[in-house]
C-alpha cells in the first residue's frame, strides 16, 4: 500500500492531523482476531491500528523522508493486544501498550520497540479518532443524495462528470462498482480541483477488481471513496490511486494496492 510521499496530501477538510499522518488508519472491531493481518507487502509510510497486529514477510516505511528514528511509524493499540511481525521497521519506532503480547518484533534500521501508553507516547486518542471519523462518514454518506450521480453505460463504465468547483462531490452504488469494467472522471479544469469525494451507496458489500480508474488529472492523493453501508470492501489485483474511508468496512486487500 504505498503512498506518493511521506508528507500527508489527504484532503485536510476530511482528516484531522493525526489521521493524516498515517497511510493505514485502523480503528478495529470487537472479536477480531487481527485488525490488522498481512502477509507480503509494505506500507511506505506510517501505519497506526487499534488492535493486534500480524505483518508477515512485510515492511513500513521505507518511504518516510526525512527518516526520523523517534517517529512513531507503527501504532499498535489496545490492551493486550499480539504483535506477531516478522519483516522490517525502515523508519522509526514501534509504539505498543505495556500489556502486548509480543510473539515476535521486526528488525529496525534506526528504531526500536517501545512499550507504554499509546496515547501518551504518540497523542493518538483512537476512541477521539473514531468518533470524528464517524462524524465524518455520516455527514457524507448523508449528503449522498444530493451529490452528481454516476452515469453508467449499457457496458457498465462508470462515468463521473465533474464543474468547475474546488470542491467536487459524487455518488455511485456498490453493485456497479462490483461489475464495472471502467470509471473515468472528467474534469473541465483539473488542476483547479482540491477534493474529490465519491460516496458508495448500497448495502451490497464492495469489490475493486478487474477495471481501471482514470482519475481525469486529479491526484489520487485529492480523492476519497467513502464507503456507507458495506460490511466488507475487497481490494484484488487492483490499483486504488486514493483515500479509503470505510468506517463500518474490514478492509481485505488481496494482490492490490491502496496508493
Amino acid at each position: 500500500m504505498p503512498s506518493p510521499s511521506a508528507t500527508p496530501l489527504c484532503p485536510a477538510p476530511l482528516f484531522g492531523a493525526n489521521v493524516s499522518a498515517y497511510n493505514v488508519f485502523l480503528l478495529g472491531r470487537e472479536g477480531a482476531n487481527y485488525t490488522f493481518d498481512m502477509t507480503s507487502g509494505d506500507v511506505e509510510g506510517r501505519l497506526a491500528t487499534n488492535g493486534s497486529l500480524r505483518a508477515i514477510s512485510f515492511g513500513v516505511g521505507s518511504r518516510i523522508v526525512p527518516c526520523n528514528a523517534s517517529v512513531a511509524s507503527v501504532i499498535v493499540a489496545g490492551e493486550n493486544s499480539t504483535i506477531n511481525f516478522q519483516g522490517g521497521v525502515q523508519c522509526g519506532t514501534l509504539v505498543a501498550e505495556n500489556s502486548a503480547d509480543i510473539i515476535s518484533l521486526p528488525g529496525f534500521a534506526n528504531g526500536r520497540p517501545l512499550l507504554g501508553s499509546v496515547q501518551n507516547i504518540t497523542g493518538v486518542n483512537f476512541t477521539a479518532e473514531a468518533d470524528q471519523l464517524n462524524a465524518t462518514a455520516n455527514a457524507l454518506c448523508a449528503a449522498a443524495d444530493s451529490s452528481v450521480a454516476a452515469t453508467v453505460s449499457a457496458w457498465r463504465e462508470i462515468s463521473f462528470a465533474g464543474s468547475a468547483n474546488a470542491t467536487q462531490a459524487f455518488s455511485v452504488n456498490a453493485s456497479d462498482i462490483n461489475v464495472a469494467s471502467s470509471a473515468t472522471f472528467n474534469f473541465p479544469n483539473a488542476s483547479a480541483v482540491q477534493s474529490v469525494v465519491v460516496t458508495i451507496v448500497g448495502d451490497d458489500n464492495v469489490t475493486f477488481t478487474n477495471f481501471g480508474i482514470n482519475n481525469g488529472g486529479v491526484p489520487g492523493a485529492y480523492i476519497t471513496y467513502v464507503v456507507c453501508s458495506a460490511e466488507q470492501v475487497t481490494v484484488r489485483g487492483f490499483g486504488l490511486q486514493g483515500n479509503l474511508l470505510a468506517f463500518n468496512s474490514s478492509v481485505i486487500v488481496e494482490n492490490g494496492q491502496i496508493v
